[in-house]
Formats: C-alpha cells, sequence, structure tokens
C-alpha cells in the first residue's frame, strides 16, 4: 500500500476514535483536533515530499549539502512530535527554511529545464506547506 493511502486510512480511524472518546465541546477534544490536523498536514507534505525528492536523484549532484538538509528537517520534524515545545518548534522551521533556501537553489540552477525546474517546485511546495504547518497559529506545538 502506498504510505499515503494508508497514513490517510489511520486518519479516518484516529478520527473516529477521537469522537467517540472525547466530549463534543471539550478542550481536550480541541487540543487532540489540532494534533490530529498537524500530524496529518505535515505527514502528508512530508510523505509528497520523499517521493518528489527521490524522483529528483539529482539534486544532490547539483547541491551537495541537500540530503543532509532534509534528514536533519525530518529528524527535527520528529522530535518537535516527539517532545514540543518552542525550542523544538525553532529548530524544526530553522531546517525546513534551510532545505527551502536549498531547493531554491538548486530550482534556480534548472530554471531552463522545464522537467527538473517543475521537479523543484513541486519540493518546494512541499517545504512551503510544512513551514506553514509549523507557523499556523492554531498549530498545537507551542501549547502545553
Amino acid at each position: 500500500m502506498h504510505a499515503c493511502a494508508s497514513f490517510s486510512s489511520h486518519k479516518v480511524h484516529l478520527a473516529s476514535q477521537l469522537r467517540a472518546l472525547l466530549a463534543r465541546r471539550s478542550r481536550r477534544r480541541r487540543h487532540a483536533l489540532r494534533w490530529m490536523l498537524a500530524t496529518l498536514e505535515v505527514g502528508h507534505a512530508v510523505i509528497d515530499l520523499r517521493d518528489e525528492a527521490a524522483h529528483a536523484e539529482y539534486v544532490q549532484a547539483l547541491h551537495p549539502r541537500w540530503s543532509a538538509a532534509v534528514d536533519r528537517m525530518l529528524d527535527h520534524l520528529a522530535q518537535l512530535f516527539e517532545r514540543p515545545d518552542a525550542r523544538a518548534l525553532e529548530r524544526a522551521v530553522v531546517s525546513v527554511r534551510s532545505a527551502i533556501w536549498i531547493a531554491q537553489d538548486v530550482l534556480d540552477a534548472v530554471r531552463t529545464s522545464p522537467d527538473r525546474r517543475h521537479d523543484m517546485q513541486r519540493i518546494l511546495s512541499c517545504l512551503h506547506f510544512v513551514r506553514t504547518a509549523l507557523l499556523d497559529k492554531d498549530a498545537p506545538f507551542k501549547q502545553r
């Protein structure tokens, strides 16, 4: 099963469990829903990013720090979800921003190749989506 499809099937199950366990208008339910939405948003974007990056193997050759930047970003995202606090959020945002800068440099380098330009635009879209999800004022990361 494709990772995104599996991820999506689990979200339906999780949502139904939340509805059953938590009171309709409770603070706990709102908090749980915020976590569910943040997890889904970031999770889908990361799955898409991994797929796009795997397709665009040439990026590492064009920018030697690409793989390390993506790995660091994924580590920081995992740390944020494991132990959410302002410091972990800042690390995650900074690492996403670093990956965006590198991807933007690569986009500039491949601008004359329509296929590669499109690859990099999709990668940048995933990265910007992650960054936006992290900075969302309703995201649960700082609220503990």
